[in-house]
């Protein structure tokens, strides 16, 4: 490198070249750019040499190391060539008046993927294997999560977090399993003369191709899953479109005939949450839970409020009426919604209440996560609300 043997004299130098040195003799490892440049060096009066042990006690730093062959036998560059294999870093040698750069990093290049192709495919092939059966085994439980209201890319996503967790597993504990039949090999003796890098970047590249492989293979399991969730050809359900200022539709849920009056009750209290302006994504003066009595003896419940959707400067609002009816002879109930424009522009309002209607279906999956305990606090709580008798429904 054209440089005087004596050490540099790091002091002239500013810290933030020293740190840009630092960088760049990271970034020469990966790239092999060398880039040379000039030292002042100390002289040679102001060196003292003392025993590498003794400078290591004294809190001293190792910058270089100087290699002169004294063995005319032995061919020096064999002997760099072989060092260097072992080094990840840059050797400056000088033969014959002229100087040489040597970098492992530089020479190493991948080579045989064609021969692991087959071995990927056939990999590919038993997870997609696995994960198809994993799916098909699982109907019952996909089906649970389709009617606790998860979406078929919920479903979808958690086929892929398995599979990913696999696939982790997989990476890391063959990785380990290298190194202990490698340690087993070293020590027998088995592997003279070959020697592994298992902190190479290859050893990352071999882990992402794993990963890859298996997370391609779930591809077609995951959608499989979220077709079976929802085995009709609509898989998301469409609002009806309004009549004029008029929105009526039935909302996709039932309840049953026992819990019908505690969940009346729980959104009601619900609704009545959102009075203060500065919260939330609407706003209510107040929600009312009526009833009527029906001919066949059973009760049909009704909250009513009016409602200002958010964002509020656009003046939006509604009369909102959610309607509990009783399903013909079966005990359930069907839950109607009607409403009706009073302010706002009409493409504001149908914009604005597809966020307010998703925030009323969560909370009826809320509703199906409370115990059976604080439902029947809540259905004794509408009964004084509404003055019914311990044995009305």
């Amino acid at each position: 490198d054209d440089e005087r043997i004596t050490p540099v004299d790091f002091s002239t130098l500013p810290e933030k070249e020293i740190t840009q040195m630092k960088m760049e003799k990271s970034a020469q490892i990966f790239t092999s750019q060398i880039q040379l440049r000039s030292f002042t060096h100390n002289e040679a009066e102001n060196i003292v040499i003392i025993p590498f042990k003794k400078v290591i006690s004294l809190k001293g730093t190792l910058h270089s190391i100087a290699v002169k062959f004294t063995d005319p036998s032995k061919n020096p560059k064999l002997l760099v060539e072989e060092f260097i294999t072992k080094l990840a870093g840059i050797v400056f040698a000088g033969f014959d008046g002229k100087t040489f750069v040597y970098s492992s990093i530089g020479l190493t290049s991948f080579g045989g993927i064609s021969n692991i192709l087959i071995p990927i495919l056939i990999a590919s092939l038993i997870v997609l294997n696995t994960m198809l059966g994993s799916v098909y085994e699982r109907i019952r439980e996909i089906g649970t999560y389709s009617a606790v209201g998860l979406a078929p890319v919920h479903i979808a996503s958690l086929f892929f977090a398995e599979s990913l967790v696999y696939a982790i597993l997989g990476a890391v504990g063959g990785y380990l399993l290298g190194q202990i039949i490698l340690k087993i090999l070293l020590t027998t003796g088995l592997l003279k003369g070959l020697v592994l890098n298992y902190s190479s970047l290859s050893a990352v590249l071999a882990t992402i191709i794993i990963v890859m492989t298996v997370l391609l293979s779930t591809l077609y399991p995951a959608r499989k899953a979220s077709q079976m969730a929802v085995p009709d050809v609509t898989r998301k359900w469409i609002l009806p479109e309004p009549k004029g200022d008029n929105w009526e539709f039935e909302f996709p849920f039932t309840v049953s005939e026992i819990e019908v009056l505690g969940l009346a009750t729980f959104l009601t209290e619900y609704f009545n949450t959102f009075q203060d302006v500065s919260l939330g994504n609407f706003y209510t003066n107040s929600a009312n839970l009526n009833y009527e009595k029906l001919v066949s003896g059973k009760n049909k419940y009704i909250i009513e409020t009016t409602i200002w959707l958010a964002p509020f400067d656009l003046g939006v609002s509604q009369e909102f009426k959610m309607i509990f009816e009783p399903l013909g002879e079966y005990n359930f109930f069907t839950i109607n919604l009607y409403m009706k424009r009073t302010s706002g522009e009409s493409g504001d309002w149908k914009r604005l209440n597809r966020r307010f209607l998703d925030g009323i279906r969560k909370q009826f999956l809320i509703w199906r996560t409370v115990s059976s305990e604080i439902k029947k606090d809540y259905e004794l709580q509408g009964k004084k609300m509404l003055g019914l008798g311990e044995g009305e429904e």
